[in-house]
């Protein structure tokens, strides 16, 4: 499955992701975008890939998987020599869904469903999952319930795929 780099309108914000159909991963995310969203790039690497990508990108960083525009995003190549340092440590049923190892680590640790731990949140399982498979990012009051919780084992940067040098 490719890496994509999307960027909205002619100068706006890249998404840096990973998906198995960049078009229709596109077609998605126009739907509710204000800006015309554009391909700028893609390449057929592993998942792997968009994390050293975001590590790369981090100081251009907006917010989740969006950054800050740069001309070396039309051109950067992953470096191979660190796929083991940005591959998952399980193997997952879905690809790259092992965003969020501390919270979910936490959840195994205390043999909590995400159900139960929604209830102590004030949230949804619904939510809970989206957050373990990064396909959403707590709000403040949920992400200092999830730090008071789980007594600090989970901070707010293990929800942006913010890897420890």
């Amino acid at each position: 499955m490719p890496v994509y780099f999307i960027q909205a309108g002619e100068k706006g914000p890249v998404k840096i992701g990973y998906a198995k159909d960049v078009f229709a991963r596109a077609y998605g995310l126009q739907c509710g975008h204000y800006d015309t969203l554009n391909i700028i790039r893609v390449i057929d690497l592993e998942c792997w890939a968009e994390l050293w990508l975001h590590d790369h990108f981090k100081l251009s960083r907006i917010r989740g998987e969006w950054f800050k525009y740069t001309p070396e995003m039309e051109s950067v190549v992953p470096c191979e020599s660190q796929r083991e340092r940005f591959s998952p440590q399980k193997p997952t049923h879905t690809p790259c869904i092992v965003v969020v190892p501390k919270l979910q680590a936490f959840l195994d640790s205390q043999g909590l469903t995400r159900g139960e731990f929604a209830d102590q949140i004030g949230t949804t399982a619904e939510a809970v999952r989206l957050w373990l498979t990064g396909q959403r990012i707590p709000k403040r009051k949920s992400t200092e319930k999830i730090v008071a919780i789980t007594n600090g084992a989970v901070q707010p940067n293990d929800f942006y795929g913010v890897l420890a040098p």
